[in-house]
């Protein structure tokens, strides 16, 4: 979509065999052309994450002259000790970015409110992409100033009962399912918008990935 915004030219680099990125691919498919690659740790829609050591490995393929992006809006969920948090490779002066949001885990999906962590150069160029809301400002500013509810939402965020509960009925019923670092699981159906549709009947808001009659 952002690609799309811009008017650039985008490519697509088909997920692994675990529904993870393929960073082995991704690395492969930067030429002299490439200007910024969007990596999002863990994956939306499959709540997968790529582990340490490749992105250690991915990192070291990426030209120091290509924008990294990576997009961390669900890193509050996970748990898998080899997740590479972005941050931890910012420093400063490579271009890479870090992107987090308060929408996940601090329930404001509605505000649309997050954060970026950018070297100087990069957060002088973008300041005037898009204005933040008033009151989205002061929800994020609430978010940040009460400590009690961020140590509240963390545990309650990471705890995996619920999810465990809905992947063992999909085993029951034979559904396939990813692995997920998130608060949603990706389910594997070939009549996805029959199932959004039947879900939705019942109550149940989901997103599906099919085609969609015009």
């Amino acid at each position: 979509m952002v690609t799309n915004i811009l008017n650039a030219a985008h490519v697509r680099v088909p997920l692994d065999s675990t529904d993870a990125h393929d960073l082995e691919a991704m690395a492969d498919a930067i030429t002299d052309k490439t200007r910024v690659v969007f990596l999002c740790n863990p994956n939306n829609p499959t709540g997968s994450i790529v582990r340490r050591a490749a992105f250690e490995r991915f990192l070291d393929r990426v030209p120091e002259d290509v924008l990294l992006v990576i997009d961390e809006a669900y890193f509050e969920f996970v748990t898998d000790p080899e997740f590479p948090d972005g941050l931890h490779y910012f420093d400063g002066t490579r271009p890479l970015v870090v992107a987090r949001t308060f929408s996940k885990m601090y329930s404001l999906a509605g505000l649309r409110v997050g954060y970026a962590i950018a070297p100087e150069p990069s957060c002088v160029r973008s300041t005037h992409a898009r204005a933040v809301q008033r009151e989205h400002r002061r929800a994020g500013g609430c978010v940040l100033r009460d400590g009690r509810y961020r140590r509240g939402r963390a545990p309650q965020g990471r705890e995996p009962g619920q999810r465990r509960l809905l992947c063992e009925a999909f085993d029951r019923l034979g559904i396939g399912w990813v692995p997920s670092e998130t608060n949603f699981v990706y389910a594997k159906t070939e009549r996805p918008v029959e199932v959004f549709q039947a879900l939705l009947e019942e109550g149940v808001i989901v997103r599906d990935f099919g085609t969609r009659p015009r």
